[in-house]
């Protein structure tokens, strides 16, 4: 089979609906330069029916209609099958944000000399139909800290095939967040930079299970802090997190960043009327006890 620059991987279970969305915007791409890869997990809508229908010889495609053990297993078959330098999870519902994406990101690839992981920017659709860019780290250095908040914006990434032949593939015992616990791994261990380019590659909608099982996903997530992060870290990391997140929310809105630091001032101002009078209460005593302090 021919070995293409791209391997769109998509994900599919019971979502027809969804699947349409995803299948309409990978057809009508211009770039010959991917394969599309999708795994349904044996839906019993008319899923397969779906994919049936946007059969076109342009596009090389495979998929497979089987049982999986979850989303990650699903994945994990994906990766197996794919024969692109690089992988991209377009899951069901999810759509590229217009035709020339790949065409894009392929010149990306070859301008920015082929980096591990290159990641553009996804829309975000909330329930409300609300839209939002979400850029990730913008190609900053990863730290633990960012990828705590959640820093890599999955669907819009393209990760050279070869880093899972190197690293290993998702942890199939995770329900959520394998997929980030992996992007941690390779960032925090390896040393793996991922690169941003300043572009809208995917749509995201934020209705699926790692967005609205808040709980879940929040045990999974510190299940993978605790196997990370050295043990002596961790409690300063818990002493931070909540201060560093209210932090976090403060800078993305200029008039609180403005009342924050107006409060900072007046804060500064009352220590040194404070350290004043503490200076002469502690000069007093010790006058009392009769030390002199040069």
């Amino acid at each position: 089979m021919q070995n293409h620059l791209i391997s769109i991987i998509t994900i599919n279970y019971n979502n027809a609906e969804g699947l349409n969305k995803t299948l309409a915007s990978v057809n009508c791409q211009t770039s010959d330069e991917f394969e599309h890869i999708i795994v349904d997990g044996g839906s019993t809508d008319n899923s397969v029916d779906i994919i049936k229908r946007y059969e076109n010889d342009r596009i090389s495609r495979t998929w497979i209609s089987e049982k999986d053990s979850g989303i990650y297993n699903a994945m994990n078959k994906g990766i197996r099958m794919a024969h692109g330098q690089y992988v991209q999870f377009l899951n069901s519902g999810d759509y590229l944000v217009d035709k020339y994406v790949i065409s894009r990101m392929s010149d990306a690839l070859r301008r920015k000399d082929y980096p591990d992981i290159l990641y553009g920017n996804i829309i975000v659709i909330t329930k409300k139909g609300r839209l939002s860019r979400n850029k990730g780290v913008q190609g900053k250095y990863v730290t633990p800290w960012m990828m705590y908040q959640g820093a890599i914006p999955h669907s819009s990434a393209y990760i050279k095939r070869e880093l899972f032949d190197r690293y290993g593939m998702y942890d199939e015992n995770m329900k959520i967040v394998s997929d980030w616990e992996w992007y941690f791994e390779v960032t925090y261990y390896h040393g793996i930079h991922p690169k941003h380019e300043d572009t809208d590659v995917s749509c995201f909608n934020s209705d699926g299970i790692s967005e609205t099982n808040h709980e879940l996903n929040a045990k999974e997530r510190r299940q993978v802090i605790e196997r990370i992060m050295p043990p002596q870290v961790l409690p300063d990391y818990d002493r931070w997190k909540t201060l560093l997140l209210k932090q976090t929310a403060i800078n993305r809105h200029p008039f609180a960043v403005k009342f924050q630091n107006a409060l900072l001032c007046i804060i500064n101002i009352a220590e040194k009327i404070q350290l004043r009078r503490n200076s002469r209460k502690l000069k007093r005593e010790f006058k009392k006890k009769g030390i002199e302090i040069v």
